[in-house]
């Protein structure tokens, strides 16, 4: 397993046994915002004035066939 950090220790992006890839993205204050999996599947989310969970949304890229 391969783990990327950045410069300020947030965990950036995981690549498992199977060499599948996940990529992580945070806001300003650390918060996790979206998520890349395998596949071109992407989880978003959204906060609210308070800071709690406002949507959460998944979806994938490309042909639904």
């Amino acid at each position: 397993m391969r783990t990327n950090v950045s410069t300020w220790g947030a965990v950036e992006s995981v690549t498992d046994i199977a060499r599948n890839s996940f990529e992580f993205g945070d806001n300003a204050e650390g918060a996790l915002m979206s998520t890349l999996y395998p596949g071109g599947v992407r989880q978003t989310r959204t906060d609210d004035l308070f800071g709690r969970d406002f949507t959460d949304r998944i979806v994938r890229a490309g042909s639904t066939a």
